[in-house]
């Protein structure tokens, strides 16, 4: 099956005096190309012979990325083919949140700018991935605007719309509950493991202020501003406290004192409570034979 495509012109209008100005200044005048040629005068059944074809290979280019503008324009008629005429709202989000949408979006790491371009990231890959097909496609929003419409009306009862709802997010748990063994590991929870803990044996974490164990029933937690560290002329960053989950202790060259501010050498040793609270000594090399000084 082969299609052709052209126009029959009835009357040219403007476009004679734009022809007789082309014909007469065609030199220093750049006319338009024309989108559409003349169709040609053909009947039914009509046999065209020494067509000239030729046979050629191209690849198609993949759908440019989203900038943030044609993201907007996208959300905003996401689902408009099967909403209502007169629907309050059409598209995903409202003029006044679309930006704090994909704002959001960035913040939890699911899509990224690139210069001008918008990108999904592996997490947001793994995302649309997972998640079940009914929440993924806009007419799921279109349906709900389409029944806030009709509720407007009083065409259908708002009990009624909830109940839905509610049905349709008891499937989708009953349905997706449980674990799917090849999605548990695409997702990171983005925590930073840094030992095991020295009481029950978990990971510790490193926090935004704190070392803190994973364990549910374990209260152990290492401060980033340790009073007792600070002391010493020293802060508890992650190499320190990789050597103080690993050895219970650490060695330190130059401590200084709080009182004289002069630099001294000692180890730190940590000892943790049966209720989780970590207790720093010091211990000072011998100074002679089989002798050992703490405090």
């Amino acid at each position: 099956m082969f299609t052709a495509s052209g126009k029959n012109v009835l009357q040219y209008g403007w476009k004679e005096v734009e022809e007789r100005f082309f014909k007469s200044y065609g030199k220093n005048a750049e006319k338009p190309e024309e989108e559409e040629s003349d169709f040609p005068d053909i009947k039914i059944g009509q046999v065209f012979e020494c067509v000239v074809v030729k046979f050629s290979e191209h690849f198609t280019a993949p759908p440019k990325h989203y900038t943030e503008d044609t993201l907007l324009s996208a959300m905003e008629h996401a689902g408009s083919s099967d909403t209502i005429e007169d629907a309050e709202r059409k598209g995903l989000g409202t003029p006044a949140t679309r930006a704090a949408i994909i704002e959001k979006l960035i913040e939890k790491g699911f899509i990224e700018r690139k210069k001008k371009q918008i990108l999904p990231t592996a997490d947001g890959r793994n995302l649309i991935r997972i998640l079940p097909e009914m929440i993924k496609s806009p007419k799921l929003t279109a349906e709900w605007e389409n029944d806030l419409t009709l509720i407007s009306r009083g065409q259908k009862n708002v009990e009624e719309f909830l109940f839905e709802i509610e049905k349709m997010v008891t499937k989708l748990v009953s349905d997706n509950g449980q674990p799917v063994e090849e999605y548990k590991k695409l997702f990171s929870d983005g925590r930073k493991e840094i030992g095991k803990c020295p009481r029950c044996d978990n990971k510790v974490y490193v926090g935004k202020r704190n070392y803190y164990c994973s364990g549910s029933d374990c209260s152990f937690t290492l401060w980033k501003n340790n009073r007792f560290f600070e002391s010493q002329g020293k802060t508890l960053d992650e190499a320190t406290v990789r050597k103080l989950l690993s050895e219970k202790q650490v060695h330190f060259k130059d401590l200084v004192s709080e009182k004289t501010k002069r630099k001294y050498e000692a180890t730190i040793k940590m000892e943790v409570s049966e209720t989780g609270n970590p207790k720093f000594q010091l211990i000072f090399p011998e100074r002679k034979k089989g002798k050992k000084n703490e405090e």
